[in-house]
């Protein structure tokens, strides 16, 4: 989330904003177990920006 939340910030492209916003609600629900061990693989590989706004999409 506080990835997402630097990324926000420096975007100004009102679609990725609405993107943004959408997974950051998605991802503050309840998760499962599986969800959670691939947050923690993005976390681990230290993705940032674009890349990690790729990979969340493809999780959710």
């Amino acid at each position: 989330m506080r990835e997402l939340g630097i990324f926000f910030k420096r975007i100004e492209d009102e679609e990725v904003r609405k993107q943004i916003n959408i997974l950051e609600q998605a991802f503050r629900q309840p998760i499962t177990t599986v969800l959670k061990r691939e947050l923690n693989r993005l976390k681990r590989n230290s993705l940032t920006g674009e890349a990690l706004l790729q990979e969340l999409k493809r999780l959710n």
